[in-house]
């Protein structure tokens, strides 16, 4: 495991040092979904689709890659300019930037400068206690590694050769044997009219009980979400909003401490792809149809820690 290390700190207006550490992991069956036994006769109705012909079988990707857009803390809003915390911000890094494309499944742990946006003097924040109550989680893809059953090493998949050229976005598909190398594209396309919601780029967390998938077209839609943005430039499109994530409060160390602050985002990757018969229900042919399991979206956890 690769870890590089990093650290930041506001040393100036008699604080001491605060340390960031970013990470990615992939964790084992965690979820609902995850924890099923994946065959025709252990899975209940809410875990499986009824559009895409009979199931086959479910995958877990050896490889798991985030190309990661932003990563950004919002506390209340206090004022017309609140204190963010941004550790990844698309306007500062270039898209082929080393630090945007992370491992989950290997755990990676990666270099970030983080930056206080808002009410703040010489970079470190004006308010030493700020509680963050929203994450704002961003990526421009997903790409996974699968082997396929071995009934599929000499099968031409028509879900992974359509042409994206007229579409918004472009995928990157590679099919080597019953080796698959996918971004998520292709995947989403069979569950979401991309051309009209846009891809699932942006992920939400706090404010609110529930994991759900949403679609609309500012914050202010939103009144839980909108107090934490101080425009309109919150959520919009296609997006998550999830509970998993604990509000958690930073509280500036006095000079010559440190202050640690571990985040931690978690992908449940165990069945995450199911796969089906497709429009002839007759398994391992080229119209088979792979797609991310039910309520995909919920497999995501952020932890925060403070020490």
């Amino acid at each position: 495991m690769l870890i590089l290390s990093m650290l930041i700190g506001c040393k100036k207006h008699k604080n001491g040092t605060v340390n960031y550490t970013l990470k990615y992991s992939v964790s084992s069956g965690e979820s609902k979904n995850g924890k099923l036994k994946h065959n025709k006769n252990s899975l209940s109705v809410d875990t499986l689709y009824t559009k895409f012909g009979d199931y086959i079988t479910s995958l877990t990707p050896s490889r798991y890659i985030g190309n990661i857009e932003m990563i950004r803390f919002y506390p209340e809003t206090s004022g017309s300019l609140p204190t963010a915390l941004t550790l990844i911000n698309n306007a500062n890094l270039s898209l082929t930037d080393p630090t945007r494309f992370v491992d989950f499944s290997n755990n990676a742990t990666v270099s970030v400068i983080p930056v206080f946006m808002g009410e703040t003097m010489d970079g470190c924040p004006v308010d030493k206690h700020i509680t963050f109550v929203i994450l704002e989680f961003g990526a421009n893809s997903f790409t996974q590694e699968v082997t396929l059953p071995v009934q599929y090493a000499n099968v031409n998949l028509s879900q992974f050769n359509l042409s994206w050229a007229g579409h918004t976005y472009t995928s990157d598909s590679v099919k080597t044997g019953n080796i698959l190398h996918v971004d998520n594209i292709p995947i989403l396309a069979k569950l979401f009219n991309l051309d009209s919601t846009g891809m699932l780029r942006e992920f939400y967390f706090g404010r609110t009980d529930t994991t759900s998938i949403n679609f609309f077209a500012t914050s202010q839609s939103i009144p839980a979400l909108a107090p934490a943005f101080p425009t309109s430039t919150g959520p919009s499109g296609f997006f998550v909003w999830s509970s998993k994530y604990n509000e958690w409060t930073l509280n500036a160390p006095p000079a010559g401490q440190t202050l640690n602050i571990n985040t931690t985002i978690c992908i449940d990757t165990h069945n995450l792809i199911q796969v089906y018969a497709g429009a002839d229900n007759i398994p391992y042919t080229s119209d088979d149809i792979f797609v991310y399991a039910p309520r995909f979206w919920e497999r995501i956890n952020i932890n925060v820690v403070v020490n």
